[in-house]
């Protein structure tokens, strides 16, 4: 099995269970069918982001901490989502609940964004692989890293001091907002390196 069908099975297994759960979910539970949806039209757009990641630059090429970082990106990604829809599941069915579960689970989410924020910046790719120059290389991860760090915080202190509803909206629009500007981020960094005016 070459890297890129390794790193392409890895993330099929975790869209698989999220997917998975999210189809179990819709055919038990109908009424919520706006959660199932964008469980797995996110599981859709993580995959995409893989491939597309796999064909700017070929996973053979990229360095072994990066495809660690990646895989362990799209498995935190996957846990989250497959946590919620796994409570909400349960919820239905009068398994377990209460408020202190719902806030350890979005705290515990919180925290993966900051671990995931703060490895950002240490995850280095080789030099020549690179299409771009590496301080830019280094200053667009600084920058997610920071974004995702403070999007954990913002999620955590959600949780911890606002009601559930609340808590559930900020911390959503906290983590909604950091992608957000990381993908802009890297947009303007590749339009500006194929721009005829950057060469």
């Amino acid at each position: 099995m070459t890297i890129s069908q390794r790193m392409h099975a890895q993330v099929a297994l975790v869209v698989l269970i999220v997917v998975g759960l999210a189809a179990a979910g819709w055919v038990l539970i109908p009424a919520k069918a706006i959660t199932w949806m964008v469980a797995i039209s996110t599981m859709a757009a993580i995959w995409f982001v893989v491939a597309f990641i796999g064909f700017a630059r070929p996973f053979a090429e990229q360095s072994a901490s990066e495809r660690r970082f990646l895989a362990a990106s799209v498995a935190a990604a996957g846990a989250i989502l497959a946590v919620s829809l796994g409570k909400k599941i349960a919820d239905a069915f009068g398994l377990f609940g209460g408020v202190e579960i719902e806030r350890a689970l979005g705290i515990g989410a919180g925290v993966l964004l900051v671990l995931l924020g703060n490895t950002m910046p240490k995850v280095l790719s080789p030099l020549t692989a690179t299409r771009c120059a590496p301080s830019q290389v280094q200053a667009i991860q600084r920058f997610t890293g920071w974004l995702f760090v403070l999007a954990g915080l913002a999620s955590i202190a959600s949780w911890l001091f606002l009601p559930i509803e609340q808590a559930q909206t900020w911390s959503m629009i906290a983590t909604a907002a950091a992608v957000i500007l990381v993908v802009l981020r890297n947009a303007w960094a590749f339009v500006a390196r194929s721009s005829p005016l950057s060469r």
